[in-house]
């Protein structure tokens, strides 16, 4: 928003997610269950997207908020995602973890740490999941009616991506360019997953 930019190498990305892996762990985040995220759609967001893909967990995506949405309605749709999820963790900003302490009871709220800073990295889980185990959980937009969620496998994913990566010749020099949020579709797989996926560098910006 104000126009600065904040370049993320894989390394530091890398390292950042390891650390939020231990978190998880500390807050017996594991295998089979899932973990929401809602938060500004930017680098500290990802590394949560990927700390929870590292624990074996399964991540959802929440809605980025927009000048047009209310604030109460807005919050109130979050705790919708993470109720009709079964999320058994909350990953979020800290302004939006002090609403949700009164609101979650019995899921394990986390705040999202900022990629600015140090951080440990602790050591990677040796976590292989099967192909048909589920990667992560897409919700619709809601407009019409309550957000309905899907469950995409990691073979679909990698599918997907294979494709994507192939139709649009990404093994060629590429810089990626977006602002569609990571709950769409759109954004999660081209502006997320793709260049992690191809290793081409992306440029990232706020909805």
């Amino acid at each position: 928003a104000d126009g600065a930019s904040y370049p993320y190498t894989y390394r530091a990305l890398h390292a950042k997610a390891l650390a939020g892996a231990g978190r998880l762990r500390e807050a017996n985040v594991g295998p089979g269950d899932i973990v929401a995220l809602f938060g500004r759609h930017d680098a500290d967001l990802v590394t949560g997207f990927l700390a929870v893909l590292l624990v074996g967990a399964t991540p959802t995506i929440g809605p980025y908020r927009s000048a047009f949405n209310h604030v109460e309605v807005y919050r109130q749709r979050l705790m919708e995602i993470a109720r009709s999820a079964g999320a058994k963790a909350i990953l979020t900003e800290p302004d939006t973890l002090s609403w949700l302490a009164g609101q979650a009871a019995g899921t394990a709220l986390l705040g999202i740490s900022p990629t600015t800073g140090e951080d440990v990295a602790g050591a990677c889980p040796n976590i292989l999941p099967s192909p048909s185990s589920p990667a992560y959980i897409q919700f619709s937009s809601g407009t019409t009616g309550r957000a309905k969620g899907t469950v995409v496998s990691h073979a679909a994913i990698v599918a997907h991506l294979n494709q994507h990566i192939r139709v649009h010749r990404l093994d060629e020099p590429s810089v990626l360019v977006g602002w569609v949020p990571f709950n769409h579709d759109l954004g999660l797989v081209s502006y997320l997953l793709t260049p992690l996926a191809c290793g081409v560098p992306v440029v990232t910006i706020p909805p």
